[in-house]
């Protein structure tokens, strides 16, 4: 199903069930049932006829060849029944991170989580872990797929009880327990348990087929699948939503609509700090220190109580409380949840980014704290160390190359040279009239300035090559100035152009979404998809509507034209609609010497097949004659000859490359009558 397509299901879903829960709920385990009972049908079908198979073998014994065949075939099919059977219904153990919690840690934790349990009525726990996610999460993980008999795992991360208050950390709580609650829950933990069997089912048969027996069957289950999944994943998504808003309602019960919504919102903003200023700064250390630090923790409580810049916070800030739910989400939006508590969002974008909180939740873990951090801060260590040293190994290159006294043009783009480069050049917003008009000057030229000299084919990669490593290893402020440099030389560098959108969209420069637009217009066949995802999230950080339905529609026509595209590239026929190449004499030259210097080369035609998808990199039919055989004896010089020049061809776009004779006859003759195919004269008479 396309995402306009599904987008308009999840609207019309939420149309039917708008104030009707229940019967939403009634909905979805229908269409629960529904896909359980197909895919037991499916498994009891391959049980049942591997059965008939044995059995059969079994009566015609007197003919041993027979009854050996049908035993084989029916021991066959039970043996992929029960694959079957475990590859659709059984889940996969979720990998355990993070130190577990035994009987006497964390006293006053547990006592909090107790008093919890009992006033939601929530079964126990099966364990509990502190993690180094930014998260809290309750994983309900039903062991026996469809047939249940779930585990549940309360995960407390620890970076978020670091950076929420006691009470605020109380109500994540609450809000996670409602989901498993029997007093508030609505069935959401069985719900919850089947549509992850469902998840998990959907990604283990998108996996890759490991076999054609595997394909053949697999792909029954896949057209099922491409009609089932996405009208249960709509449903169950707007179901979920529900959910979280009733688990707000919840966590507000039970410790106060303003510190719910607190808790929101600080884990929001302080999420987008940790995630572009803690974790890249720490890794930024990775210039200095060969290996990661031993002292994790102790770094981010230092950094939790130093305040943002102001352009951050206000990034920040903006970012969080302009965002849209995407349609395909199970959480939604923060303005979505603060509305529905009853919270005002101008309160508190005056109140601006939150403070530190003192003391912070993690207190709460009391005496066997320091030995969880040291604990996971090991975990961390032995995660990041192979990073670590590349990142290391890289700086130490770069401070090299900067060092030399014959430094290029190109080492002087490196970070640490164009550190003073300052801001990015301004980029008009997309929104301005002549965003689109012309194409933007080249950052800080002068109007009579020639421009940057060119630049090989080689330095030009080497170019990009650092704009990635810079942006990996050193976050997308070191890479702005090498893109910059690279695209004044390459201005038609597409990966260039979409990597620099991104990263000043990311810093907040919203210029960035003329780049990106660029690409998108052009329809480029490699980056659209890219261009089209990323405009698509900055929709939504930015609240705008209208443009990621926009974005969005044309990423599901692209899709399609790819689609069709890869279909008309698949197979090339006489019955096919030719043109002429189209080529001017520079570009063929190539072609034409290469083809001088085969000395059994008596003719070439050339051809292009129309493309109505993605004609835009073309697809040549490039036929050849060759001399040896006078009587039209074989066609093996032909076959030497496409060998031989098949990976040598230097056109511009892809090329089939066919004999003369053989296989390819009919259309050999099709491409030979088309006027202006002849391109190597044919100068003795070839077979």
């Amino acid at each position: 199903m396309k995402r306009e397509a599904f987008d308009d299901l999840v609207r019309w879903v939420e149309a039917r069930y708008a104030g009707r829960p229940r019967a939403l709920e009634r909905a979805v385990v229908r269409w629960v049932r529904i896909g359980r009972g197909a895919l037991l049908s499916w498994i009891a079908g391959l049980l049942g006829g591997g059965v008939a198979l044995c059995v059969l073998g079994v009566v015609v014994a007197a003919e041993a060849g027979a009854a050996i065949v049908l035993l084989a075939l029916g021991a066959g099919l039970l043996a992929y029944c029960f694959s079957q059977a475990g590859f659709l219904l059984l889940a996969e153990p979720t990998p355990r991170q993070g130190h577990l919690l035994g009987p006497g840690e964390a006293p006053e934790l547990r006592a909090m989580l107790d008093e919890l349990r009992r006033r939601l009525d929530c079964r126990p726990f099966d364990e509990i872990r502190v993690s180094l996610a930014y998260n809290a999460s309750v994983l309900d993980v039903p062991r026996l797929g469809f047939l249940g008999l779930g585990r549940s795992t309360l995960e407390i991360g620890l970076p978020l009880a670091m950076v929420l208050s006691p009470d605020e950390l109380r109500s994540i709580f609450a809000h996670e327990f409602a989901h498993l609650s029997a007093r508030h829950g609505m069935r959401n933990g069985r719900i919850y348990r089947l549509h992850r069997a469902w998840c998990h089912a959907v990604g283990r048969m998108q996996s890759p087929i490991t076999g054609a027996l595997d394909g053949t069957v697999r792909g029954a289950v896949m057209r099922f699948l491409g009609w089932y999944w996405p009208r249960l994943h709509a449903r169950a998504v707007v179901l979920s939503r529900l959910h979280e808003f009733h688990a707000d309602r919840v966590g507000a019960e039970v410790a106060g609509a303003g510190v719910m919504a607190g808790a929101l919102w600080r884990t929001e903003c302080r999420g987008e700090w940790i995630s572009e200023r803690f974790w890249p700064d720490l890794h930024g250390l990775a210039g200095e220190m060969p290996e990661p630090p031993d002292d994790l923790f102790d770094r981010l409580r230092l950094a939790i109580p130093v305040a943002p810049s102001p352009a951050d916070a206000a990034r920040w800030i903006g970012r969080a409380l302009a965002q849209l739910t995407a349609i395909d989400s199970s959480h939604p939006a923060l303005p979505e949840r603060l509305r529905a508590l009853g919270q005002d969002r101008e309160r508190l974008r005056e109140a601006g980014f939150p403070a530190a909180a003192e003391p912070s939740a993690a207190s709460l873990i009391g005496a066997t704290l320091p030995a969880i951090e040291r604990e996971l801060a090991e975990e961390w260590r032995r995660s990041a160390r192979a990073s670590w040293r590349d990142r290391h190994r890289w700086a130490a290159a770069e401070a090299r190359r900067a060092s030399r006294p014959e430094a290029s043009p190109i080492a002087a783009a490196t970070p640490a040279a164009s550190s003073a480069a300052g801001a990015p050049a301004a980029i008009p917003p997309a929104d301005d009239p002549a965003a689109r008009a012309e194409p933007e000057e080249t950052p800080g030229a002068d109007a009579g300035d020639p421009g940057p000299s060119p630049l090989s084919a080689a330095a030009i990669a080497a170019l990009w090559d650092r704009a990635r490593e810079s942006a990996d290893h050193r976050g997308p402020d070191a890479a702005v100035p090498i893109l910059e440099e690279l695209l004044r030389h390459a201005p038609d560098h597409v990966g260039g152009t979409v990597m620099l959108g991104h990263c000043r969209l990311r810093l907040g420069d919203a210029g960035g979404e003329r780049l990106l637009l660029r690409v998108v217009d052009d329809a480029d066949e490699n980056w659209m998809k890219t261009a089209c995802e990323l405009l698509a999230a900055h929709y939504r950080e930015t609240g705008r509507a209208d443009r990621l339905r926009e974005v969005r529609a044309r990423l599901d026509a692209h899709e399609a034209a790819v689609e069709g595209d890869r279909l008309e590239r698949a197979s090339v026929g006489p019955s096919d609609d030719f043109l002429p190449h189209g080529l001017d004499d520079d570009a063929l030259a190539p072609l034409l010497a290469l083809l001088a210097a085969q000395p059994t080369c008596a003719g070439a035609w050339l051809a292009r097949k129309r493309l109505r998808s993605l004609p835009r990199r073309p697809l040549f039919v490039l036929c050849l004659g060759g001399k040896a055989f006078r009587w039209g004896l074989g066609d093996e010089p032909g076959r030497v000859l496409v060998q031989q020049l098949s990976r040598r061809m230097e056109l511009p776009g892809q090329v089939l490359v066919i004999s003369r004779n053989g296989g390819f006859r009919r259309l050999a003759a099709r491409i030979m009558k088309l006027p202006g195919s002849r391109i190597y004269p044919d100068t003795t008479a070839d077979g």
